[in-house]
C-alpha cells in the first residue's frame, strides 16, 4: 500500500498554494511583490506565471517557474512603476498555467503595510493621522465611496454607512506605539465597567437569596390531527398563565460550601457585544516563545499555535461606572492565557490597565472613532525589532455592541482562522501573520 501511495500522482487540486505578503515601503521606493509558492502535486510542475496589482507595473509581469514535488518558492516580483493609490488597497491577481498539471488562480488585495515615524496628539481627533497610510477592513454594508473614507481620517463616515467598516492606522515614536481606528457603527453602546474596580463576588450567589418563583404551567397534553375547539372556560388563555407566589423564597447558601455558581453573565474586558477595539503584536519568533509550535510529526501551522505575543483592549466605560476609557493588557509573554472571568487565580504577570497608556473614544454620527498611545515598556520586545530595523506582525479586531466583529487579518492568504490571535478563545479569530515594517527615523 505504501508502494502504491509512493508511486500515485496527486490530481484534481490546483497545482499551486499561494501566499502573497503586503508591500513593506511606498510606492515611490519600488517595493517587491513578495510570494511564497508551494507545488501541492508529488511531482514535478513547470508552468508561467503572470499577475497583476492593480495599476502598478511589475517587472516580469510573466515569467516561467519550475517546482520540484511538494517544492516551495519565495519569489520576488518588483514594482517597476505606478502610482501609489489613497485607498492602500491594490487588488492582485496571479495566474499560473502548468497545462496537463492544471492551473492556479488566485486573488487577494494587498496594501503598503509601513508604520509612520509621527508623534500623535491623543484627544479623540484624527487630523493627526492626516497622510498616514489607512488599513481598512470590509465586513458588511461598506458603503460608497471607499477612497475617500480610508484616505481622510478626520472626515467621518457617510450616514448611509452602518456598519461592517473600519479603517485602522499605525504609528509610533521613542516613547509610544500609536494606533487609531475610523468605524462605521450606527448602534450607540452605553459603554463597559472598568474592569480595574470590578466586584467579582457580585457575580456569585449571595449568603442568602430571595426569589419570586412562578407556578408551573398546566402540563400539555400531546395532540394527534386536527385540534377540536372548546368552548369551556377552563381552555381560557387566561388559565394557562403561570401566576405568581403569593410570597417570596429566601434560599441560604449551605455553611462551609464555597460559593461558586454565577447568578449573572460575566463581563469580561474582550469579545463582542461591546464597542470595543483589540490590538496584537506577533513580534517572537515560533519557539521562542514558551509555547511548542507544532507537535512532532505535524508541520508548522498545521494547527492553532501561538501568533500573539501582546494584546490590549481598547474599551469605553460607562458614565455609571465613571465614564472614560480603559485600556486592558489581555495576553503578554510569561502570562498564562485566560478568561478573565470573575474569580480567576491571579498569576505573577498578569492581566490589568494599561496605567501609562492613553486612550481617547468619541462617537460623532455613525462613525465611532478610536485613539491610543502604547508605551513602548508594555510591548518591548517590539521595541527591540524596531530598533534593530526589523518588521512586526500586528491585527486588529473590531467589535460591535450590535453587529459583526471583523479584523485586519481575516480571509488574508498568509493567514488562517487560529483562536489564539484574539480573546475570547471560544471566538473565531484570524492567525496574526500581517506584517509591517517601520519608516525610519
Amino acid at each position: 500500500m505504501i508502494q502504491a501511495i509512493q508511486q500515485s500522482d496527486i490530481r484534481g487540486y490546483e497545482p499551486l498554494d499561494v501566499a502573497a505578503y503586503d508591500l513593506l515601503a511606498p510606492i515611490a521606493q519600488h517595493p517587491a511583490l513578495r510570494l511564497t509558492l508551494t507545488n501541492v502535486l508529488n511531482r514535478p510542475v513547470k508552468g508561467e506565471l503572470d499577475g497583476t496589482l492593480g495599476k502598478l507595473k511589475l517587472d516580469p509581469a510573466r515569467q516561467t517557474l519550475e517546482f520540484a514535488a511538494h517544492e516551495t518558492k519565495d519569489v520576488g516580483i518588483p514594482v517597476s512603476g505606478g502610482e501609489a493609490d489613497p485607498s492602500n488597497i491594490y487588488p492582485l491577481s496571479l495566474h499560473f498555467d502548468a497545462g496537463a498539471d492544471g492551473q492556479a488562480v488566485h486573488e487577494e488585495e494587498l496594501h503598503v503595510n509601513q508604520i509612520a515615524q509621527k508623534t500623535i496628539q491623543v484627544d479623540g481627533d484624527l487630523k493627526d493621522w492626516e497622510g498616514v497610510l489607512p488599513h481598512t477592513v470590509k465586513g458588511v454594508d461598506t458603503g460608497p465611496n471607499l477612497t475617500e473614507q480610508a484616505w481622510l481620517p478626520m472626515v467621518e463616515f457617510d450616514e448611509s454607512v452602518k456598519t461592517g467598516m473600519a479603517t485602522g492606522y499605525l504609528a509610533y515614536d521613542d516613547q509610544f506605539f500609536y494606533f487609531a481606528a475610523k468605524i462605521a457603527d450606527s448602534t450607540p453602546y452605553e459603554g463597559n465597567l472598568r474592569f480595574a474596580n470590578r466586584d467579582d463576588d457580585s457575580y456569585f450567589y449571595p449568603d442568602k437569596a430571595t426569589f419570586l418563583p412562578e407556578e408551573p404551567a398546566p402540563k400539555k397534553e400531546p395532540r394527534v390531527g386536527k385540534p377540536i375547539p372548546s368552548t369551556s372556560s377552563t381552555s381560557s388563555p387566561k388559565s394557562a398563565k403561570p401566576k405568581k407566589a403569593e410570597q417570596p423564597v429566601t434560599l441560604a447558601w449551605p455553611e462551609g460550601v464555597r460559593h461558586f455558581s454565577y447568578r449573572k453573565d460575566p463581563d469580561t474586558p474582550a469579545g463582542n457585544k461591546t464597542d470595543g477595539v483589540q490590538i496584537a503584536f506577533n513580534v517572537i519568533p515560533l519557539g521562542q516563545d514558551g509555547a511548542l509550535p507544532n507537535p512532532p510529526g505535524t508541520m508548522p501551522r498545521f494547527m492553532e499555535y501561538r501568533c500573539t505575543d501582546y494584546e490590549f483592549a481598547l474599551n469605553p466605560v460607562a458614565e455609571r461606572y465613571g465614564g472614560g476609557t480603559e485600556t486592558w493588557r489581555l495576553f503578554a509573554p510569561g502570562m498564562p492565557r485566560k478568561s478573565f472571568f470573575p474569580r480567576q487565580p491571579e498569576a505573577p504577570h498578569d492581566g490589568g490597565p494599561v496605567a501609562e497608556g492613553t486612550l481617547a473614544m468619541r462617537r460623532e454620527g455613525n462613525t465611532r472613532l478610536v485613539e491610543a498611545a502604547l508605551p513602548w515598556s508594555e510591548i518591548p520586545d517590539a521595541r527591540k525589532r524596531l530598533d534593530a530595523g526589523e518588521t512586526i506582525k500586528f491585527s486588529f479586531r473590531v467589535n460591535d455592541n450590535d453587529g459583526p466583529q471583523y479584523e485586519l487579518a481575516a480571509n488574508r492568504s498568509v493567514s488562517k482562522i487560529n483562536k489564539q490571535a484574539f480573546h475570547d478563545d471560544w471566538e473565531t479569530s484570524w492567525a496574526n501573520e500581517v506584517e509591517f515594517a517601520f519608516e525610519k527615523r
